[in-house]
């Protein structure tokens, strides 16, 4: 591989890493569904590639973090941040959550 292809391939990575980045929610779809173990999948919303692996994790990371915040949520706010009386906390959790959920799911 030349310098100029190394260059050229290393300025790709660096753009899909700058779409993943500012994304803010990934959608991942196969780019070839047919391939069942190292394929790739690029976000619906960003444009971003990632491998399958990367995805797995990203979206397992995500549903995790779904699964806490509506945990907070659901909890005794003051026992979460003691002291504030736990409305305003509250109001940050479920704005959390909100935040999280797919486009496709929010009911507002």
């Amino acid at each position: 591989m030349s310098r100029e292809e190394m260059v050229g391939l290393w300025e790709e990575v660096k753009a899909n890493g700058r779409k993943l980045d500012g994304c803010e929610r990934h959608t991942f779809e196969a780019v070839d569904p047919e391939k069942k173990f190292g394929g790739t999948h690029r976000c619906i919303n960003c444009g971003g590639t990632a491998d399958t692996m990367a995805r797995h994790w990203y979206e397992r990371g995500s549903r995790h973090a779904l699964e806490f915040a509506a945990l907070m949520v659901e909890a005794d706010a003051s026992q979460w941040h003691p002291g504030t009386g736990g409305e305003e906390a509250c109001a940050v959790h479920a704005a959390a959550i909100r935040a999280l959920k797919p486009k496709e799911r929010r009911s507002e």
